[in-house]
């Protein structure tokens, strides 16, 4: 058998050829060729064609982001040095200094929190106040030639950072006006939607004090849930069953009906949890004329069937719907727009809200709270309030952060003051009654 074409020995000695036969390749079909380059995207075929054109790299060329101070503070060496770019985490890094009369020793490019880099936080929060996520932060890395950024699931756990909603002292700085005593407020509510019209998957709704012009509270609600979304296919299966279980409690979708109701439902909700938080009950709602919101909250009875809860018209919105005709209007509605209240507070926060989240950009629920709780911040207390959420992330600030914060603020104070001067407030209308002519 030593002889034979399958020996052990042959197999053993190497000498054993394996009988390999060639894979019959079946021939072309000029038919099914032609269909397979048609349904090829045109996108598809412009890359390729750029792709194959070499692009030359630098070996030289690599930019990083670090903590000069931290950096070149520990660097005590007596001779020549080279340095490392060692381990990477983000945009964070592990610099390795090698001396020709030292060990080598390695040091952080920017301080850790938990087990990240500090800078990771900052340069993701700093994007997401100018309305950019992990797409537009890899596209930035890119250009500038940084490392990539985190992944995907180290982006959502920093993106869930805890920063709470403002209680409600600021309206308790007006006691006793209109006869209401500290536990009662008089609040504007409107609601803002990610898309216009009815078809949109995101929407919330905001009420702000009345007398300090502070944010009360905000809710945002959503159809969608990309969980959901991803196993919708195996509904009824075991697989899906097991999941739903679990998931019920975590789900990010938090609203179902039509998308007009979104407004209603998060209004209702935010009057009758204010009092379970901190005992106070929203007495007087300033509110759209056309807007269900009102009945709504009055259907729901938050306070019980005696509380009275009161309805005061948005002098803006009445006057820009029924114009001219207002001095015929009927002498209900013209009591509850005395006053000249309005929701323009609401319709600023929204817009600072979207600025920060723009709606041509998709995001869900976990992006719209965090986006709108520091708008929140923004809107009461203004920029330096940011350097307190770097704080509450486990970061540091140094003295460059400061000064642009106060000027940015002092920015936004004069452009206030400048829209409320009764001079230019008359100049226009002015000129707004000129171009009617």
């Amino acid at each position: 058998m030593s002889g034979s074409k399958g020996s052990r020995e042959k197999h053993r000695t190497g000498k054993f050829r394996k009988d390999v036969r060639r894979r019959k390749i079946p021939p072309k079909n000029p038919r099914t060729a032609k269909r397979e380059t048609a349904s090829t995207s045109t996108a598809s075929k412009k890359f390729r064609i750029a792709h194959d054109v070499p692009v030359p790299e630098e070996e030289t060329i690599g930019y990083r982001l670090l903590n000069f101070i931290t950096v070149f503070s520990a660097v005590k060496v007596s001779g020549e040095i080279n340095f490392k770019a060692g381990g990477t985490g983000g945009l964070g890094f592990k610099i390795m200094i090698i001396c020709e009369n030292c060990d080598p020793i390695s040091i952080f490019s920017c301080p850790l929190i938990s087990s990240g880099f500090e800078i990771n936080r900052r340069f993701f929060f700093a994007l997401r106040l100018l309305g950019i996520g992990l797409g537009g932060g890899k596209k930035f890395c890119g250009i500038i030639d940084l490392p990539p950024p985190v992944a995907h699931k180290s982006y959502d756990a920093m993106l869930r950072i805890s920063i709470g909603l403002k209680s409600s002292h600021g309206e308790r700085e007006a006691p006793g006006k209109e006869g209401l005593n500290d536990t009662e407020f008089t609040v504007s509510g409107d609601g803002s939607w990610k898309k216009r019209g009815f078809t949109s998957l995101l929407g919330l709704a905001s009420l702000i004090g009345w007398y300090t012009g502070k944010v009360l509270d905000v809710l945002v609600k959503s159809f969608f849930c990309k969980s959901c979304e991803y196993l919708e296919d195996k509904v009824g299966s075991a697989e899906y069953e097991e999941w739903k279980e679990e998931h019920d409690s975590k789900g990010t979708a938090n609203h179902t009906g039509c998308a007009g109701k979104i407004e209603v439902d998060a209004i209702v909700k935010m009057f009758s949890r204010y009092e379970e938080r901190y005992g106070i009950k929203y007495v007087n709602y300033i509110g759209d004329g056309d807007s269900k919101t009102y009945k709504g909250v009055l259907d729901a009875k938050p306070y019980g069937d005696v509380f009275v809860i009161n309805k005061i018209e948005c002098i803006g919105r009445v006057q820009k719907s029924m114009g001219t005709r207002l001095q015929l209007t009927a002498e209900a509605l013209l009591q509850r727009c005395f006053g000249g209240y309005t929701q323009n507070n609401n319709g600023s926060l929204h817009s600072l809200i979207w600025k920060i989240s723009p709606k041509e950009i998709h995001s869900g629920v976990v992006v719209g709270e965090i986006v709108a709780n520091i708008a929140i911040c923004i809107f009461n207390e203004g920029n330096v309030t940011l350097l307190k959420v770097i704080l509450v992330m486990g970061g540091k600030y140094g003295k460059n952060a400061h000064p642009w914060a106060v000027l940015e603020d002092a920015g936004r104070l004069s452009r206030a003051e400048y829209t409320a001067m009764s001079s230019t407030r008359e100049g226009r209308a002015a000129k707004r009654g000129k171009w009617r002519k």
